[in-house]
């Protein structure tokens, strides 16, 4: 073998090592890039989640539900300002949709759950991106818009139970703003009396397509760690019974919901689940809803629950 051709074995040679070498260090670059964003989003095991124990909170506070940030927004070339952020905000129809970073999202949901953080609601690293929160927020598109009304669960989070008229999910708050919420002792109390809650009746049962009922939507009692609810039938008044098994009346109803694009082609909230919903009797009369709340799925429907959520309607 001439020397020409040793040459040129050995530049083939070293050229085979050289490719191997970078070729290496490319996939060890694009490895290093992903690891950091798996860990982040990855969910805990969720039975391990009551290990974070909170203790209850053992006094009363008045909570005031976030209207005003909802429908309050600064117009300016198309544009809205959240938190002195731009963002886009388009009109169309009767549905209003809302683009906003992830950043901004955060740093929003953020904002509003430190607010009531003496409830102990939420664990205190709490982050809507990690642990078994990523769940409800994983198929988020930053990319799409949002469905206007589906900002106020982001804005108030405390608000663990929100009902809307069913099939829908634009919550009954927003068209009856003028109620009350309260922290006592273990309960949650919403209450709306006289004319918000005769509104309140209309808006359920003459301006709905399945008058008199109601969905309760617990996407923030799921996302705050209660991960099942139930509607206690004889605490209640004016609810009409349901026998099937799995709905809310009969069983403990895991209450896990995801934003995602859905209807509009926007980032909503679903899947619309007709096991939460709940028909009342007749409109216009007293009516309680009385919700049990739990942290992990309870041996019987009478277990003692770790909080009640009190929804009253009293038009009198």
């Amino acid at each position: 073998m001439n020397k020409k051709k040793i040459e040129k074995y050995i530049l083939l040679i070293l050229s085979g090592i050289f490719v191997v070498i970078i070729t290496g260090r490319i996939g060890l670059f694009f490895q290093t890039k992903s690891i950091p964003q798996q860990s982040n989003k990855y969910p805990v095991n969720l039975n391990d989640i009551p290990s974070y124990l909170y203790k209850p909170y053992e006094q009363s506070i008045v909570l005031e539900p976030d209207l005003n940030e909802h429908i309050s927004m600064f117009y300016s070339g198309g544009k809205c300002m959240i938190d002195n952020q731009s963002s886009i905000f388009s009109p169309i129809s009767d549905h209003y949709y809302l683009l906003f970073k992830k950043y901004e999202f955060i740093k929003l949901r953020l904002k509003k759950i430190k607010k009531y953080k003496i409830l102990g609601f939420y664990h205190p690293d709490y982050n809507p991106f990690r642990y078994y929160h990523f769940q409800v927020y994983q198929r988020v598109n930053f990319k799409k818009s949002w469905l206007y009304p589906i900002r106020y669960y982001i804005v108030n989070p405390y608000q663990l139970i929100i009902l809307t008229k069913a099939n829908h999910v634009t919550p009954l708050n927003l068209h009856n703003k003028n109620f009350s919420l309260r922290f006592d002792n273990g309960r949650m109390i919403e209450t709306y009396t006289g004319k918000e809650a005769k509104s309140w009746f209309r808006s359920v049962f003459q301006k709905s397509d399945h008058p008199g009922k109601v969905w309760a939507i617990a996407v923030n009692g799921w996302d705050a760690g209660f991960f099942y609810t139930m509607l206690d039938i004889y605490k209640s008044k004016n609810i009409q019974n349901n026998y099937s098994i799995s709905n809310i009346l009969n069983s403990p109803n895991n209450g896990r919901y995801t934003y995602q694009v859905g209807q509009y082609k926007v980032n909503n909230i679903g899947p619309s689940k007709h096991d939460s919903w709940i028909t009342l009797k007749k409109g216009n009369v007293f009516t309680k809803f009385y919700f049990k709340m739990w942290r992990t799925k309870p041996d019987l429907p009478s277990s003692k629950p770790q909080l009640i959520y009190e929804i009253i309607i009293n038009p009198d």
